[in-house]
């Protein structure tokens, strides 16, 4: 299919094509904002993060919950063509200076909640420019900014970078995946049939690639309406998706499990949802969630890195991750040779029988130009790229179909006795006990 000539190519296109948009963009803890104010808002941080530039665009860390401010910068940065990093506020003391240090963060917007996660650290180079968002200071800063008559600073271009966006750190410290204004523009919600008359409920932390490339990015595209929640709550979930109209969300990880165990109630049923994005997800809670809430749950399967895509369609086993686009190159590899996995073979009750040579790595054998490497981190980004592959650290097993499915990640493969052990398989046996939520 020949490529959407008309297609905005950078972050700041997509801000700017809902200039004039009277629609209604953002909803927030009872207020709302048109497109239009929601640009405008973006525009004053885009004055100010120009005249806080140097001699080159600032790294601006984020530290800061699902709030609209950290709407309005992620806008701003991409308008004036600075970096944004979100600064996930999980991580405490030391690891929390490094991971500021590490990006080059020369200011940092926070707020009187977050603060003082900072202090007595040493940020480096933000020490001295931490900006409290909800202070008087930055609202004083803002306001020298919002002549909408002075000029926004020269369009960035699509290979400009964008975003840092750290990895979550389950095998070692968190990397800062590279994000270009192009690649973040890929995800303006039309693959996705968004449409203006959409809603969509954004739960998960603005500071990870689920939020910003299945919400955020295309509601900018699509100008559908975004609601914020500040945190996500499983008991405001139904009643907030009810009460907003919502027609999409995304979740990731143990969040529906969080969500099924709410108490059932009359209401389940009855909401506007056309269907849930949910990765990472098991088979029984993708399940269990359709039949209590009757919608679609798609899983699917990608990381912040964008190297690999895989999509669940109909008529696939519940648990797959899914399929590759087509023409792209994705495989199951044995890390040690290099070579092909043979495709699983299951016995008549579906027990995978060849798991010592069906599972291996998933790996991308042409998606590197889509790797956009690790910042500052050339040895990571190097241990991805090994032979002119991405590799995932992923490991999953592929059926005669040639369905992907997820098997744990490699440092979870475990050697007993001459033989490897994958986590997921285990969980999944596991989870087949009555009584069994989760592992």
């Amino acid at each position: 299919m020949p490529a959407d000539r008309s297609a905005p190519t950078t972050v700041a296109e997509l801000v700017r094509s809902r200039v004039d948009d009277a629609g209604e963009g953002l909803r927030f803890e009872g207020r709302t904002w048109t497109w239009a104010e929601v640009v405008a808002e973006m525009e004053v941080r885009a004055r100010w993060l120009a005249a806080s530039m140097g001699d080159g665009p600032p790294h601006v860390g984020v530290l800061l919950d699902n709030v609209p401010e950290y709407l309005f910068l992620l806008g701003g940065a991409a308008l004036a063509g600075c970096v944004l990093v979100g600064i996930n506020p999980t991580r405490r003391g030391e690891e929390l200076a490094r991971d500021i240090r590490h990006v080059d963060c020369q200011l940092i917007v926070t707020d009187t909640e977050h603060v003082e996660l900072l202090d007595g650290l040493d940020l480096g180079a933000a020490g001295d420019h931490v900006l409290v968002g909800d202070g008087d200071a930055y609202r004083v800063a803002l306001a020298e900014h919002r002549d909408a008559s002075s000029p926004l600073p020269a369009p960035p271009g699509a290979d400009d970078l964008y975003l840092l966006i750290f990895t979550s750190g389950s095998t070692g410290a968190p990397k800062a995946v590279r994000m270009t204004q192009g690649r973040a523009a890929g995800s303006n919600g039309r693959v996705m049939g968004f449409r203006p008359d959409d809603v969509l409920y954004c739960a998960m932390p603005l500071f990870h690639g689920n939020a910003l490339a299945s919400m955020v990015f295309p509601a900018f595209g699509t100008g559908a309406t975004l609601v914020l929640r500040r945190r996500f709550s499983a008991s405001a979930w139904l009643p907030e998706i009810r009460a907003h109209g919502c027609t999409f969300t995304s979740t990731i990880g143990r969040v529906l499990t969080y969500i099924l165990a709410t108490p059932e109630t009359e209401q389940d049923r009855d909401h506007d949802l056309k269907f849930v994005l949910a990765p990472e997800s098991s088979a029984m809670d993708m399940k269990a969630f359709k039949r209590r809430f009757g919608v679609a749950v798609f899983g699917g399967y990608g990381s912040s890195e964008n190297a690999i895509v895989l999509s669940t369609s109909p008529g696939q086993p519940p648990d797959a991750l899914g399929t590759p686009a087509p023409g792209t190159d994705v495989a199951v590899v044995d890390p040690e040779t290099g070579e092909e996995c043979p495709r699983a073979c299951f016995d008549e009750d579906g027990r995978l029988l060849n798991a010592d040579v069906a599972i291996g790595e998933i790996v991308g054998r042409d998606a590197l130009s889509r790797f956009e490497g690790y910042y500052a981190n050339d040895e990571a980004a190097a241990a991805r790229s090994r032979n002119g592959w991405y590799w995932s650290g992923d490991l999953a097993y592929r059926d005669a179909d040639g369905v992907f499915h997820f098997a744990g990640r490699n440092a979870d493969w475990l050697r007993v006795d001459g033989e490897n052990f994958a986590a997921a398989p285990v969980e999944r046996i596991l989870r087949r006990y009555p009584g069994v939520t989760g592992v």
